[in-house]
């Protein structure tokens, strides 16, 4: 995790086992990163995910100059907790530091709102749209970001990407599919309820929708290809560069008719949309890329093609644009849990390089991306020894957390 997640310290690592050099080391790596980075050194340390914290830590710290120490990890699983919020933690030297003992859940700490009331909206039979009141979330946020929800204290992380935002009235659209017990939680919530975590936004912008970038993006012609609940993240992609002056093309690509959504906004902020169906049921009878080859053969020309969706319908789609010659690049949000970096559920390969969607991504060069490995990698993930094989196989790159890999080992 990056120094300003940890203000002072340079990553979470381990502080047990090293030494108290190899502990100032990285107080120090991290404080020159923060200062280089944002124009000041930071007096606080944030150690969110450390098993135990060593008697000579409070003398480390404050010699190291900083005053508060933050983790949730004392409260994590505790059935007890700690009596008291905020204290003054001594070391073996009689020196002292601050301690914040019970900031709240996991990541918590990092971008919690407490506003977080949600309007919600039925789009299809398992689909819901909700705008959660989060004010601080929506002014930072950007097309190709996502969020992290969680319904109550004991609830499953879900990472969402950001649908839409709007600044005036501070929310945030997210687009909600049942497909576990932690969306149905979600489903049963009624407007005006709260979400115990709504935290955010994480991930990279996209490339696309960055202002640096517009001049080149503008000389440029782009489609998305949206498969099924991609339809979500590809909108406010599209409506920021609708806005900044760029019609892009859309495909649109459903099972059905009767869970299409979406279409009329879409509409509103493309060029072009074509909506194709797998069962023929509504517009182009077959499949998003197989509605690409189409427009491709009638003589469209795309110098760009961005597609969300489905690991599957992502994978087939570059294996087109490979051979049609059109650069691609995919959001590989599917494959997310964590969302901070710290679980590596979402470790895959791009270009022979192990990167991580949650912070190097989500998006990536949809032709370097190892679509085979990342697949079998998460039906690895679905049993015992596939867990542990992976554990083998992945070594430093492994971590843990995820709550699919065996926890913290």
């Amino acid at each position: 995790m990056p120094a300003a997640s940890l203000c002072s310290a340079f990553e979470n690592g381990d502080v047990n086992v090293p030494s108290p050099e190899a502990l100032f080391r990285n107080i120090l790596l991290g404080n020159e990163y923060f200062d280089k980075n944002f124009g000041k050194r930071s007096c606080d340390i944030f150690l969110p995910d450390c098993f135990g914290f060593g008697y000579a830590l409070p003398s480390i710290m404050h010699h190291a100059n900083l005053k508060g120490f933050t983790t949730q990890k004392l409260t994590w699983g505790s059935a007890y907790g700690v009596p008291f919020d905020l204290g003054k933690w001594y070391g073996v030297d009689g020196n002292y530091v601050y301690g914040n003992t019970n900031p709240g859940s996991y990541t918590s700490i990092l971008m919690k709102v407490r506003d977080k009331k949600l309007v919600k909206e039925k789009l299809a039979d398992n689909i819901i749209l909700m705008d959660i009141k989060a004010p601080r979330v929506a002014k930072e946020c950007l097309p190709g970001q996502f969020i992290i929800a969680k319904t109550d204290e004991v609830g499953e992380r879900i990472p969402l990407t950001i649908c839409d935002y709007d600044r005036e009235n501070e929310t945030v659209t997210i687009v909600v599919q049942t497909i576990g017990a932690g969306t149905e939680r979600m489903m049963a919530l009624e407007e005006g309820d709260e979400l115990e975590d709504f935290v955010g936004p994480l991930g990279c912008p996209s490339e696309l929708c960055e202002e640096k970038n517009l001049e080149e993006t503008k000389k440029k012609k782009i489609i998305f290809i949206a498969g099924g609940l991609g339809t979500a993240p590809v909108y406010p992609q599209v409506k920021w560069l609708h806005e900044h002056g760029v019609d892009v093309d859309v495909i649109m690509g459903f099972r059905s008719q009767n869970i299409v959504f979406f279409e009329e906004e879409m509409k509103a902020v493309a060029g072009n949309v074509y909506v194709a169906t797998d069962d023929g049921t509504y517009g182009f009878h077959g499949n998003g890329s197989q509605q690409l080859e189409a427009l491709v053969n009638a003589g469209n020309k795309y110098d760009v093609c961005v597609a969300i969706g489905p690991m599957i319908m992502m994978k087939f789609t570059c294996l087109l644009t490979k051979k049609l010659e059109i650069p691609t690049i995919v959001s590989m949000n599917p494959i997310m849990v964590d969302g901070t970096g710290m679980c590596g559920a979402c470790r895959l390969v791009v270009g022979g390089e192990v990167k991580f969607a949650c912070v190097d991504g989500p998006e990536f060069d949809g032709h370097l991306v190892d679509f085979d490995q990342a697949m079998k990698r998460q039906q690895q993930y679905k049993t015992e020894e596939g867990r542990a094989k992976l554990a083998y196989e992945e070594g430093d790159t492994h971590h843990g957390g995820c709550g699919h890999c065996g926890g913290d080992k």
